[in-house]
């Protein structure tokens, strides 16, 4: 498939590629399994398996089982095992398995095992099963064992018997002998508890 450079294209039965309504789509040697998007319009591409493209901005997709998201906009893409990204901010995605995240925006990850990012803030994301979380903002995060919070802002993290943060407050999550409080606010009309502090 070679697509024009401008206009509407809408392709494929399933298994194949379907392409979004409008804006501009720049398609390859187009083997299926293989994508390279137009690096602006609106593009939407995908079955399950495949990928499923933000409705407008930049997007930038390599071949199949990875992803370059363009660096502005909105992308979003995936399916259960794939993954979602934010509805706006910068967004910059490397090979599968891997996420690198813009420093601002709003970042939407994950579904169970992978990972939950917050709502809006900062958010700073290395690869698979990591996560540098951004100094301030909003930040929900899955599974304990792989986060490192942000000195400030809203956390909402875990299950039981991992941590459980508070809907409002300052979490401060950091490494044993670091000196760093950690604040649970389980209430914050009422009172808070310190879980662990060496300061």
């Amino acid at each position: 498939l070679e697509a024009g450079r401008a206009g509407v294209l809408e392709v494929g039965r399933a298994g194949e590629l379907e392409a979004g309504r409008a804006g501009v789509l720049e398609v390859g040697p187009g083997r299926a399994g293989e994508l390279e998007a137009g690096r602006a319009g609106v593009l939407e591409v995908g079955r399950a398996g495949e990928l499923e493209a933000g409705r407008a901005g930049v997007l930038e997709v390599g071949r199949a089982g990875e992803l370059e998201a363009g660096r502005a906009g909105v992308l979003e893409v995936g399916r259960a095992g794939e993954l979602e990204a934010g509805r706006a901010g910068v967004l910059e995605v490397g090979r599968a398995g891997e996420l690198e995240a813009g420093r601002a925006g709003v970042l939407e990850v994950g579904r169970a095992g992978e990972l939950e990012a917050g709502r809006a803030g900062v958010l700073e994301v290395g690869r698979a099963g990591e996560l540098e979380a951004g100094r301030a903002g909003v930040l929900e995060v899955g599974r304990a064992g792989e986060l490192e919070a942000g000195r400030a802002g809203v956390l909402e993290v875990g299950r039981a018997g991992e941590l459980e943060a508070g809907r409002a407050g300052v979490l401060e999550v950091g490494r044993a002998g670091e000196g760093t409080c950690v604040i649970f606010v389980q209430n914050p009309l009422a009172h808070f508890r310190v879980l662990y502090s060496n300061v």
